[in-house]
């Protein structure tokens, strides 16, 4: 919290004086009887506020010296680290509370050991492409089922529906920050109840236990009628596991207007162990719908720490794609050649690799890999993925087919290698 002004305590009515006649005294006395215990109420607020900003002042004062001592990215550290010092892991900052022994057994946001720090809010939305910025893929078709959205990070249905056609993905309205929403675009369907969520892993949601958070986003539809939504926040039942998930807490439902931007917000009081499994947070219509050729988005999505939803903060294009590659990255595709393996093979068949780093560390090791599109090849076998090599490289493989000079690369367009990690 900021530093606050505080409120000082009400002036007490005149004292009573030795001097004054009896009815005088009394009547003097009476009063300020009266108003004794709102001075004393004041007066304690007025501690409690003093004592408060003085917390914030050393928690910032803290932060500050930990701020001072940045050390980079968490997932580069290895070896002992000491109290100050901070580091960046998650799309966020975080704070060292203890020595460490071996920084790269302690996660921030998984273990006591570091708490995140203030910064602005943009820093601090806990949600991924909250402005819709991030399009790795093409318009994918809208189901009954909830699938994956070509807006990143992102699952989008029609639930329940049937004679779908339309878009899951994104969608151009004015009135959002960015003029990008994510939902059914130009939808056909009959009764349908429109769903989109998103999920966070449990190395971001950790550090939300025992915290209030509040939940906002802006919908817009052309329904043509009002349709009535609800924020609901779901926890894994087992850490990353989305398969078996219970209840958190459902908002009202907000009516929101055909044509209108209508923000829905909703806080959240959390226990001690809620936000350690990984979250999802749907977005969801209470009813269901007939539509033809019709659009309903939603943007501006965020996850803060506090009890008030503060106006949405666009993150930049480089660090909102940085954030979705966590889950879903194409290597190469846009420029042929930006992959390349070979060499002479002195006898046939001779295998040849390439070891390839990610952009972004995934956040699990079984991410699925796709060596799409044909590649370049020159008396060699299309390349294949040998080996996922953790969370930070995969190798590929080839193989001559005759003695002498080898070579393979992508060769542009959809000639790439697809990392899908998705949640």
């Amino acid at each position: 919290m900021p530093v606050t002004a505080p409120s000082l305590a009400p002036t007490l009515p005149e004292w009573p004086s030795l001097s004054d006649t009896e009815a005088v005294f009394d009547t003097k006395a009476d009063a300020v009887g009266a108003a004794m215990p709102g001075t004393v109420a004041a007066i304690n607020a007025l501690a409690s506020n003093l004592y408060g900003n003085a917390q914030y002042v050393e928690s910032a004062a803290n932060a500050g010296l930990a701020s001072s001592n940045f050390k980079g990215n968490w997932a580069s550290l290895t070896g002992a680290l000491n109290v100050p010092a901070s580091a960046y892991h998650n799309g966020m900052y975080w704070q060292l509370l203890a020595n460490l022994a071996n920084v790269t057994t302690d996660q921030p946001g998984v273990t006591a050991n570091w708490v995140l720090l203030p910064g602005p809010a943009d820093a601090c939305n806990f949600l991924d492409n909250g402005g819709l910025l991030i399009q790795q893929v093409t318009g994918t078709t809208l189901t009954s089922s909830s699938n994956h959205s070509n807006a990143d990070r992102f699952y989008v249905a029609a639930g329940g529906g049937t004679s779908i056609s339309g878009t899951n993905g994104i969608g151009v309205a004015t009135g959002f920050a960015t003029g990008r929403g994510v939902g059914a675009v130009a939808a056909t369907f009959t009764t349908g109840t429109m769903l989109i969520k998103q999920r966070t892993e449990s190395a971001r949601t950790a550090a939300l236990n025992n915290k209030t958070i509040t939940i906002s986003c802006k919908v817009w539809h052309d329904f043509g009628s009002t349709r009535n939504v609800t924020l609901q926040l779901y926890k894994c039942n087992a850490i990353d596991n989305w398969s078996a998930m219970t209840s958190i807490s459902t908002s009202s439902a907000v009516a929101c207007a055909s044509g209108a931007y209508t923000t829905v917000k909703h806080t959240i009081p959390l226990g001690a162990a809620d936000a350690t499994n990984g979250f999802e947070l749907v977005l969801q219509d209470t009813a269901s719908a007939t539509v033809t050729s019709k659009s309903f988005l939603v943007s501006e999505w965020k996850m803060e720490v506090g009890s008030v939803a503060t106006p949405f903060q666009l993150k930049s294009y480089d660090e909102a794609l940085r954030r979705c590659q966590r889950y879903y990255e194409i290597l190469g595709g846009d420029q042929g050649g930006s992959i390349q393996m070979g060499g002479h093979a002195p006898v046939n068949p001779t295998p040849f690799y390439a070891t390839i780093p990610f952009t972004v560390q995934k956040w699990k090791s079984n991410a699925t890999v796709t060596v799409s599109g044909t590649w370049f090849t020159a008396s060699c076998t299309q390349p294949v993925l040998i080996n996922l090599a953790g969370t930070k490289e995969l190798t590929l493989y080839c193989q001559s087919t005759t003695t002498g000079g080898v070579n393979t690369s992508n060769s542009g367009g959809a000639s790439s290698v697809i990392v899908n990690a998705r949640l």
